[in-house]
């Protein structure tokens, strides 16, 4: 409810006149607007992974040992490459692209260990992935103790 001050014609002071205010037309454009909002507003999409794996049935292949690039993070999230540390995962993909120059053919294979973060994992798999490699193997490694 609201109320106006209006001057008394005999100068004696001011009288309140009660005005009413009707809340419906407010009520209905809140309404409205929370439509609206919440028609118009998107969520964030989960995005996954992109992997291409192989076909049902695919018998597996024996791949040398020298075709093979092996990167292991383990319990702590330290970053393996051959069992030699990665001072950071920042430079994966620099050893990654060099190594892709000297062997085309190269295989990287990611081995994690369950105790390691899942975000060191995924911080592989896309330095790998920028690295333009195409044939990764991911696998994680039987718990230790």
């Amino acid at each position: 409810m609201g109320a106006v001050d209006t001057p008394q014609p005999s100068g004696k002071g001011k009288r309140r006149v009660g005005i009413r205010i009707d809340m419906t037309p407010l009520v209905d454009v809140a309404f409205l607007l929370l439509i609206f909002f919440i028609s118009t507003t998107v969520l964030g999409v989960e995005e996954g992974l992109t992997l291409f794996l192989p076909p049902k049935g695919t018998a597996a292949r024996q791949i040398s040992r020298s075709n093979v690039l092996i990167l292991r993070t383990d319990a702590e999230d330290h970053v393996f490459a051959d069992d030699a540390p990665v001072a950071a995962v920042e430079h994966l993909g620099e050893l990654v692209r060099a190594r892709l120059q000297q062997n085309p053919e190269l295989v990287i294979a990611i081995e994690s260990d369950p105790q390691s973060k899942y975000k060191t994992m995924i911080q592989v798999l896309d330095e790998v992935k920028e690295a333009r490699a195409t044939k990764i193997s991911i696998r994680a490694l039987a718990p230790s103790g």
